[in-house]
């Protein structure tokens, strides 16, 4: 006994667990031809004595106890002799045996098998496993008992709050995740939120069917996670932000907040993913509003300039004229001067028009109606009759409208109006004959309508600024240089495009297309 003794002493048996205690217990019996009765008697006595927190017990084919010890024992008053002798059933409470009885039973026809019992307030973890004799049969049953209350009283806690924090997660509006804090950085735990922030299920992350950092954007992730070493390196939270791919194919914008935590002796990340598309969406929405301000306090200040220096122009002309018909008294030279009185004021007039348009067209909506573009196409030719028999310019027309077509009639107007007087103002001297054709065909469901002229044309350094407000591409033809800027703004308003093709001293045709808006 003196080997068993020293391999098995109490400081070794009081780390065991009962399945390994019984292991123990088992393999000593197999090797019972080198043990006498009694020495194998003294010797499931000395590990029962020794076991920490609970009780061990031999009972034979009767159920009654052979051998009984343990710590458990000690601590509640019980002797061994209370128990030798007695059958099992009568040492415990009502109500108990019965339940533990039939696992007896089984152990006697060689069924190991496991149990748990209260007692006055306490939990046992029963395991029961059958002892055989040489010949094969079951003689004895070994019962190992270990009071698990505190451990269940920790698992209960720990269940709590693990209740508790997954409450918390869920009801955080963004997904909590925990990580492995390694190269792999496995997910040990994360919220359902990530659902419909990626479109996968918790379980493809924490089953690693879905890597998180594969779902973020390479360069996004390339800055991130310089950020992420430098927050670790000083020992502080950390705040990333990056783009993921979600399922369906699209991209978020993803703010994470985290922080390095240490639990049982392991470091893991802890931390917050939050959707923060709307947001992205708002600041650039924000962005390029400033954007547009910045253009649109440029052009308000060049606009205030030209437009007090324009409207100045031929006011100052027209009171200078008027002075000059007071003192003069030749009637032929008075009537002269009345006439260019009269010329600046038209030039007055139709600068202020040109505003009122401009003006007109940023500001109201879209009237849409069935346009009838041969009719509104003979009222521009005549308005603009005398202005081309001035300058001896021919007016052609060609309109093909096959179908009914839908716009803004006075936005409509605005545009073919401005580009017709532009080219016969934009006449070639001495060239003859002088000419502006406007073409009108309705093509599936838009129309396309072509002002082409043989004027003096554009330069080719002119010709991508001529569509900028009180841009004026030839300095010896009178305007105000509002023209071309109104056309573009209204075809845009009309979700139209414009396009412009020119020769020097070989004309120019503008070409723009126009949905039918109904």
């Amino acid at each position: 006994m003196a080997h068993l003794t020293q391999r098995f002493s109490p400081s070794y048996l009081s780390s065991l667990s009962p399945q390994e205690l019984i292991t123990i217990v088992l393999q000593q019996q197999s090797e019972n031809n080198l043990l006498s009765g009694n020495q194998y008697d003294q010797f499931c006595r000395q590990i029962a004595e020794n076991f920490p927190n609970g009780a061990v017990a031999i009972l034979d084919q009767n159920l009654t106890y052979l051998h009984v010890a343990g710590e458990a024992m000690r601590l509640h008053g019980f002797t061994e002799d209370m128990f030798i002798g007695q059958p099992i059933n009568d040492t415990l409470p009502g109500g108990k045996s019965a339940r533990l009885k039939k696992k007896l039973l089984q152990a006697l026809q060689g069924e190991k098998s496991t149990a748990e019992l209260t007692i006055d307030h306490q939990t046992y973890l029963i395991n029961i496993n059958p002892l055989f004799s040489r010949h094969g049969t079951v003689d004895r049953v070994l019962v190992v008992s270990q009071n698990i209350t505190q451990q269940r009283i920790a698992l209960r806690r720990a269940q709590e709050n693990e209740a508790q924090f997954r409450t918390l997660a869920e009801s955080i509006p963004g997904a909590v995740y925990i990580t492995s804090n390694d190269e792999n950085r496995d997910v040990v735990f994360i919220s359902e939120q990530v659902a419909a922030l990626t479109g996968y299920s918790p379980k493809d992350f924490r089953t690693k069917r879905i890597i998180p950092s594969k779902l973020i954007r390479a360069d996004d992730w390339k800055v991130a996670e310089q950020l992420l070493h430098k927050a670790l390196n000083n020992q502080q939270p950390y705040r990333l932000t990056y783009r993921v791919k979600h399922r369906d194919g699209y991209h978020k914008w993803i703010e994470e907040h985290g922080a390095e935590i240490v639990k049982d002796g392991r470091q893991y990340f802890q931390g917050v993913l939050f959707d923060i598309s709307e947001k992205k969406r708002q600041e650039e929405e924000l962005q390029q509003q400033n954007e547009h301000l910045k253009v649109a306090n440029a052009e308000l200040d060049r606009f205030s300039y030209s437009v007090s220096h324009d409207l100045r122009a031929p006011l100052s002309s027209a009171l200078g004229l008027l002075d000059l018909v007071k003192t003069e008294e030749d009637t032929s030279r008075r009537k002269e001067y009345v006439e260019m009185t009269e010329r600046s004021l038209h030039q007055l007039n139709n600068f202020i028009q040109e505003i009122i348009s401009l003006t007109r067209n940023s500001r109201t909506e879209l009237l849409v109606e069935e346009v009838d573009l041969q009719k509104m196409v003979n009222e521009l030719v005549a308005s603009q009759k005398q202005n081309a028999e001035h300058n001896q310019v021919t007016i052609r027309t060609n309109i093909q409208p096959t179908a009914k077509w839908h716009t803004d009639r006075r936005r409509l107007r605005v545009v073919l109006n401005n580009l017709l007087s532009n080219a016969i103002r934009y006449y070639r001297a001495g060239h003859d004959p002088s000419f502006v054709q406007l073409s009108v065909a309705i093509e599936q469901g838009q129309a396309v309508l072509v002002v082409k002229d043989n004027g003096i044309g554009i330069e080719p350094a002119h010709k991508s600024k001529i569509f900028d407000m009180f841009y004026r591409a030839a300095d010896h033809v009178p305007g105000s240089g509002l023209g071309l800027y109104l056309v573009k703004e209204t075809v845009q308003k009309l979700m139209g495009h414009i396009k412009v093709e020119s020769q020097v001293n070989r004309g120019t045709t503008f070409t723009v297309l126009l949905p039918s808006l109904a």
